[in-house]
């Protein structure tokens, strides 16, 4: 994809309206709600019963990894929305089938709210190592642990270094109370420095994750879809985990001016998002339009 030049807001706007929009990919947090609030972001709950009026499919993809997936629809129903468990793909699920599929063993630096995600594995003798956003229990001895584990495990597996490390995202920070603070990206990195390993990361920005999340869209009475990298776009604060992730990908990334965006990101050295916009709202009304016009 060759991201449109931010040289005016329309050259933006029209880029990421210049082809169908058939489905959507919506972050979460700052995009439907500020974190450590309680309420919605104004107008994401219309917007949400706009696109479910006019029949338009979605899907909620999160890093979310302090809390379990029925915990998440229940926060984001308070608010007033209503979802359902189909419409949320989040890294806790997507891991916990990895590490059944795969016969993995993990040793698991979480928060305890996630742990029940991940019922009914075999954690005994771990032969790998599982963090999320862990918060006040990344500690030097918790890290320090899953170091000593993870160099243990090179010498004991010396054929599998790809999944020894799996990390259920890698931003770099979020925004919680109108505070900035440090993200997974970082006790990640750590790891994988002092390890010299490269982590599997299951959340955004990973292709894997973008994948799983457009293959729910497919019907499975008929196994297809008419909906495509093309016609999808993704709609976050994030400038790296949603935009570049979703750009990597090969769909377009729309930067929303809530949640942790900061107008820096609007001349990002790197990432140009093919569309800016104020909210979720915004950028709803002007799919539909788009949509109705063409």
């Amino acid at each position: 994809m060759s991201p449109t030049s931010l040289s005016s807001s329309a050259a933006v706007t029209s880029s990421w309206l210049s082809k169908p929009i058939k489905g959507l990919l919506l972050d979460i947090t700052g995009v439907l709600y500020e974190s450590g609030t309680s309420v919605a972001i104004p107008g994401s709950v219309e917007a949400i019963s706009k696109l479910r009026h006019a029949g338009l499919p979605f899907r909620l993809v999160t890093n979310e990894t302090q809390k379990i997936t029925p915990k998440i629809i229940e926060k984001l129903n308070n608010f007033g929305y209503d979802f359902q468990k189909h419409e949320i793909i989040t890294p806790g699920m997507i891991c916990c089938k990895y590490l059944h599929d795969n016969g993995l063993r993990p040793h698991f630096l979480i928060t305890p709210n996630l742990e029940p995600e991940f019922d009914g594995l075999d954690r005994s003798d771990p032969n790998c190592v599982v963090i999320g956003d862990a918060d006040r229990y990344f500690t030097f001895e918790s890290m320090n642990t899953c170091f000593r584990l993870l160099m243990s495990l090179k010498e004991r597996e010396l054929n599998r270094k790809k999944n020894l490390l799996i990390s259920l995202g890698r931003n770099k920070y979020y925004r919680e109370r109108n505070e900035l603070k440090m993200d997974l990206g970082g006790f990640t990195v750590a790891l994988e420095y002092a390890c010299d390993l490269e982590a599997l990361i299951i959340g955004k920005p990973s292709a894997e994750y973008f994948q799983t999340a457009i293959q729910t869209f497919i019907d499975p009475s008929s196994s297809s879809s008419l909906l495509c990298k093309d016609n999808i776009i993704m709609i976050g604060d994030d400038i790296i985990g949603d935009v570049q992730g979703a750009q990597n990908f090969g769909i377009r990334g729309i930067l929303v001016r809530t949640g942790k965006y900061m107008p820096i990101n609007e001349n990002h050295p790197i990432v140009r998002p093919d569309g800016i916009v104020d909210n979720l709202a915004a950028a709803v009304d002007q799919v539909l339009q788009h949509n109705q016009n063409n």
